[in-house]
C-alpha cells in the first residue's frame, strides 16, 4: 500500500528562538534523509555529469585520464622525489591536443602551440605544490603514520585536489586554445575552485549553520586558487562535507511503518511535493551514525543554494569521510548518491576526478543552473523566460508529450523575490515582480524595476499521461485559463483573482535539441528509483512557469484590522466564484496567497492568488485518498488528521479563520508584527509540526472557552501604549484595541458557523476525539475516528457504552460537515457572518477618511 504523502508549505515559525529553529531544521534534515534519499550506491549518479556532446565527452575523458596519470606517476616515484616527469606531460599535451581538434576546439591543421612547451616547468611546479599538500589524503602510508585524520586538515588536503585538477584544466582550455574558443563566461567551459574559508558561515545564510566547504564555478582564464572572501550562497555551485573519520555503529533499518509516518509529516515547500514513500526502505536507511550525520548536515546545507539562486534547478553535494567521497544529485522528488570512491586508491582518484572534469566541461544546466534564467551583472537584474500561452494549446507544454513549442517565450526582467524555495524538495516554488521591458539603465533603489506583471516558476507534480497535476483532471495553468475565460463574463472580479498572460512547460536546449524541463530530462531512467511503486512512476516532477497580473501587495502591508476584514472579504467572494463557475477548489488559503491592491483613493481590494494545490471540486468530492494540502499554520483539522474525509469548502473556510487568529496573535500589521516577533504564543505550535498543530487546534476549536485562551493572546498594543505621549496617539490605541476586539468577535462567529452550527445537526459539531487522542494507524497513515462531539465535562466513554449517550452521535463530525449539502450550508454561514463586520469595517474606514480630510 502507498502513504500518503503530505503535501504542504510552511512558515517561518512566528515565537520561535534561534537555537529552536535551528532544532526544527536538523529534526526536518534527519526525516530527509531517511524519506528522500532514496539509494546511496548508484553508479548512474556519476554519469549524469558526463558531456552530452561527444566531443566533448572525449576531450574530458583524455583530460580526465591525463590528470590521473600524473598522479599515478606521482605515487611511483614518491620515494625518489616529489617532482612530475616533463616527458609524461609533453606526451600528455599531445594526447589533449588531439582530443582538442576530435572535439572541434581548435582546427584539423592547428598546430600545437608553444605556450604549452614554454609554460611545463611553471606548470610542474604548480602541480608538485598541490601534491605535497594532498598527500596524506591519497597516500594510504601516510595515512597510517598520522594515526588517522584531523577534520581541519583534510579541508585543506581536499582543497588542493580540487586545485590540481582546475590546474589540467586551465592548461588544455585555456592556455592552449585560442581566445575566441574559449566562449564568454563560464556556461561553456569552467574551473570549479574552492572557496578558501572552510567551517564558516555564509554571508547571505538565512541562519548561523557553518559549511565545512564550498565549491564555485569559475571563468576558465581565471587564476588556479582558493576563492577568497566570504562565502555567498548565492555563488556556490555545490557543498562539501567532510567527516575525520567513520564509526563502526550502524544505525537499523527504518520499519517500513515507522518511514511512512516520517514522510506523512515532513514540511515540503511548494504545496504538493508529490513524491509518495516507496514500497520498501531506502538503503541509506542502513548508513552508519558519521555518514547520516554528514548528509543531514549536507541536506541543511544545500536547501540554501535553493534559496539564495533563482536559477537553480537542481543541486549537487559532496560527502567526504576520511577517503570515502559520495556524490549526490538532490531534485524535487529526492535525492540519489554515487557509491563510495575510495581516493586512496587508483580507481576511486580517477572516478573523482573525472566528475571534476566533466563538471568544467559538460551543459550549463547539468550543474543544475537554469539556462532560461540570466543574471545581467551590468543592470543588476535577471532575465527570466516565460514560455508562451499558446503553446499549451497546441499540446507542447503536455509533460509526456514529446513535443516543445515553437513560439518564442516572452523575456522578463526582476530585481527581488516575493517568494523564495525555501525547502530542499518540493516544487521550489518562487515568484518575481517583473517587467517585459528590459532596463536601459542599472536598477537600485532609486532606479528600481517598475512590475507589470507577477512572474512565477515551480516544479509540478504531475502526471505522465496528461497534464493533471496529479490531484484532479486540471493543473494549475489549466485552471488560470478557466478563471481568465470566467473573468471575460465577470469583470467585476478581475481585481480579486490572477489573470494569465502566458505560460507552460520550460523548455532547454540539451544536445542542440529543445525538449521539456522535467524529472526524466534531469535524471533519466534513474528517476524511476525515486519512487518503487508501479503506480508512483505515473507522476514526475516538470518545471512550469507563468507571468500573471495584477500584482498584488502582502496582507502584512494592510494599514488596519479594518483593511484586514475587507481584503479577506473580497478573497472570500473570488473563491466562491471560482468555485461556482469553474469548479475549483483552492485548498491552500494562507498569508501567502491573498494579496490587496490600492486604489487611488486608498480604498483596498482583496485578490486570491496561487492555484498550486487546487484541485476540481467534483474530483475531491469523490476522492476517498484525499491528499493533505496547504500551508501549516492554516491546515483544516480534516488535513491535519490525514483522514480519507473528502476535501471541500468547509476546509478553505476553516483555513481563513485560522489566517484570522494567526494575523490577531501576531499583529495584522507589520508595525505590530515587530513588536511580536520574539513572543511565544499557543498558535506558535501550529506552524512547527503537523502533530503539534493538530492537537492545539482540535483543543482550541473544541468551545468558545478553549478559543477564548488564544484570543487572550491577541495583539494587545503594549508597546503603543508606553509610546502615547499626546491625546491623538491616545485615541489611535483605544481604535486599535477596537479593531481587535473586533475581529475577535468575527473569530467568534466564523469558528461556530464552522463547528457549532445551528442549521446542522449535532452530528456535525465539535472537534475532538473521545478516549485516547492518540489512535494513530501507522498502517494506513490515518487517524480512527471514535467520536467527535462538543461534548459536556462529565461525559467519558463509558457514559456511551452504558447507553446514557444515544448511539445516533456520528462517529466523525468532519464527515458529515463535508457532505455536499452540509458543507454549502457552512460556506453560506460563513459569508453572512463576515456581512456585517464588513460594513462596520467600511463605515469606520469611511468615517476616519472623512476625518482626516
Amino acid at each position: 500500500m502507498i502513504s500518503r504523502t503530505v503535501h504542504m508549505r510552511s512558515l517561518s515559525s512566528r515565537g520561535v528562538q534561534a537555537t529552536e529553529e535551528r532544532t526544527r531544521r536538523e529534526d526536518e534534515a534527519k526525516l530527509q534523509v531517511s524519506s528522500k534519499l532514496f539509494r546511496c550506491d548508484v553508479d548512474g549518479v556519476l554519469k549524469l555529469a558526463k558531456p552530452l556532446d561527444k566531443g566533448k565527452r572525449e576531450l574530458a575523458d583524455a583530460i580526465s585520464a591525463c590528470t590521473a596519470n600524473n598522479i599515478e606517476s606521482f605515487m611511483r616515484s614518491r620515494l625518489e622525489g616529489w617532482h612530475h616527469n616533463r616527458d609524461d606531460i609533453g606526451n600528455n599535451d599531445s594526447t589533449i591536443w588531439t582530443a582538442l581538434k576530435n572535439a572541434g576546439v581548435v582546427a584539423k591543421r592547428a598546430r600545437k602551440p608553444a605556450c604549452l612547451a614554454n609554460s611545463k616547468a611553471k606548470f610542474i611546479d604548480s602541480l608538485d605544490i598541490h601534491l605535497q599538500e594532498l598527500q596524506p589524503w591519497i597516500d594510504r602510508k601516510a595515512v597510517r603514520k598520522s594515526h588517522g585524520y584531523n577534520e581541519r586538515a583534510m579541508y585543506l588536503w581536499i582543497q588542493h585536489f580540487h586545485l590540481y585538477v582546475a590546474h589540467h584544466i586551465r592548461r588544455y582550455l585555456h592556455e592552449a586554445i585560442p581566445r575566441k574558443a574559449q566562449g564568454n563566461g563560464n556556461r561553456q567551459w569552467r574551473l570549479v575552485l574552492p572557496y578558501a574559508r572552510t567551517d564558516t558561515k555564509a554571508k547571505d545564510s538565512d541562519d548561523n549553520m557553518r559549511a565545512d566547504m564550498a565549491l564555485v564555478c569559475q571563468r576558465v582564464g581565471n587564476a588556479v586558487e582558493m576563492i577568497k572572501g566570504n562565502i555567498h550562497y548565492n555563488k556556490v555551485f555545490a557543498i562539501v562535507e567532510a567527516k575525520a573519520k567513520l564509526n563502526d555503529t550502524s544505525i537499523t533499518c527504518t520499519s517500513r511503518k515507522r518511514k511512512s509516518a516520517l514522510i506523512s509529516t515532513e514540511l515540503d515547500e511548494g504545496g504538493k511535493s508529490g513524491a509518495p514513500a516507496t514500497g520498501s526502505d531506502p538503503l541509506c536507511n542502513k548508513l552508519d551514525t558519521s555518514t547520516r550525520r554528514a548528509f543531514q548536515q549536507l541536506f541543511m546545507y544545500t536547501r540554501q543554494l535553493y534559496v539564495n539562486q533563482p536559477d537553480r534547478r537542481f543541486a549537487w553535494g559532496i560527502t567526504v569521510f576520511g577517503t570515502e567521497v559520495r556524490v549526490c544529485i538532490f531534485t524535487s522528488g529526492g535525492a540519489l548518491a554515487s557509491h563510495t570512491m575510495d581516493i586512496s586508491s587508483d580507481d576511486g582518484r580517477r572516478q573523482y576526478i573525472c566528475l571534476l572534469v566533466d563538471w568544467s566541461l559538460c551543459e550549463w544546466h547539468q550543474l543544475g543552473y537554469d539556462p532560461t534564467v540570466q543574471r545581467h551583472q551590468d543592470l543588476n537584474c535577471w532575465e527570466i523566460l516565460v514560455p508562451p500561452l499558446s503553446a499549451d494549446q497546441d499540446g507542447a507544454s503536455n509533460p509526456s508529450a514529446g513535443k516543445f513549442s515553437t513560439y518564442a517565450p516572452t523575456p522578463y526582467y526582476f530585481s527581488k523575490a516575493y517568494v523564495v524555495a525555501d525547502r530542499l524538495f518540493g516544487r521550489h516554488t518562487r515568484c518575481y515582480p517583473a517587467t517585459s521591458i528590459k532596463p536601459a539603465q542599472l536598477v537600485s533603489e532609486q532606479n528600481p524595476i517598475v512590475s507589470e506583471v507577477l512572474v512565477k516558476d515551480a516544479w509540478s507534480f504531475v502526471r505522465r499521461k496528461g497534464i493533471s497535476d496529479g490531484s484532479g483532471e486540471r493543473g494549475e495553468i489549466e485552471f488560470l485559463k478557466d478563471i481568465k475565460e470566467m473573468l471575460e463574463s465577470m469583470p467585476e472580479l478581475r481585481n480579486h483573482l490572477p489573470m494569465i498572460n502566458c505560460g507552460g512547460t520550460v523548455c532547454v536546449a540539451f544536445n542542440g535539441e529543445m525538449v521539456n524541463d522535467n524529472a526524466d530530462s534531469v535524471l533519466g531512467e534513474l528517476h524511476l528509483l525515486l519512487f518503487e511503486e508501479e503506480e508512483t512512476r505515473e507522476h514526475f516532477y516538470s518545471h512550469t512557469r507563468m507571468a500573471m497580473s495584477p500584482i498584488g501587495q502582502r496582507l502584512r502591508e494592510v494599514q488596519s484590522v479594518f483593511e484586514l476584514i475587507i481584503v479577506v472579504y473580497d478573497a472570500l467572494k473570488a473563491h466562491a466564484a471560482v468555485l461556482d463557475k469553474c469548479q475549483i477548489l483552492h485548498q491552500d488559503i494562507s498569508e501567502n496567497n491573498i494579496l490587496f491592491q490600492r486604489d487611488e483613493s486608498g480604498n483596498v481590494m482583496g485578490m486570491l492568488i496561487d492555484f498550486d494545490n487546487a484541485v476540481d471540486s467534483t474530483a475531491a468530492q469523490n476522492d476517498r485518498r484525499p491528499i493533505c494540502a496547504g500551508t501549516l499554520p492554516f491546515m483544516s483539522l480534516n488535513n491535519l488528521r490525514r483522514s480519507d474525509v473528502p476535501r471541500t469548502v468547509v476546509d478553505d473556510m476553516e483555513s481563513i479563520l485560522y489566517l484570522l487568529i494567526w494575523l490577531g496573535v501576531w499583529g495584522v500589521t507589520s508595525d505590530h508584527r515587530r513588536n511580536t516577533m520574539d513572543m511565544v504564543r499557543i498558535v506558535s505550535k501550529w506552524g512547527i509540526h503537523i502533530n503539534d498543530a493538530m492537537d492545539s487546534k482540535k483543543y482550541h476549536m473544541s468551545n468558545t472557552s478553549a478559543l477564548a485562551e488564544v484570543l487572550e493572546e491577541f495583539y494587545n498594543c503594549a508597546v503603543e501604549t508606553k509610546q502615547a505621549g499626546t491625546l491623538e496617539d491616545q485615541q489611535t490605541v483605544k481604535d486599535i484595541r477596537l479593531s481587535y476586539k473586533l475581529l475577535k468577535g468575527l473569530v467568534l462567529e466564523l469558528r461556530a458557523a464552522i463547528f457549532n452550527n445551528p442549521g446542522l445537526t449535532s452530528s456535525a459539531h465539535g472537534t475532538s476525539v473521545l478516549g485516547n487522542d492518540n489512535n494513530y494507524n501507522e498502517d494506513n497513515d490515518a487517524y480512527i475516528p471514535v467520536i467527535s462531539i462538543e461534548r459536556p465535562a462529565a461525559y467519558n466513554l463509558a457514559d456511551k457504552i452504558n447507553g446514557l449517550i444515544p448511539a445516533t452521535i456520528s462517529a466523525d463530525p468532519h464527515k458529515e460537515r463535508s457532505k455536499p449539502e452540509n458543507a454549502r450550508k457552512i460556506h453560506l454561514s460563513f459569508m453572512s457572518a463576515f456581512k456585517e463586520y464588513i460594513e462596520i469595517s467600511r463605515d469606520y474606514l469611511q468615517t476616519t477618511s472623512s476625518a482626516n480630510n
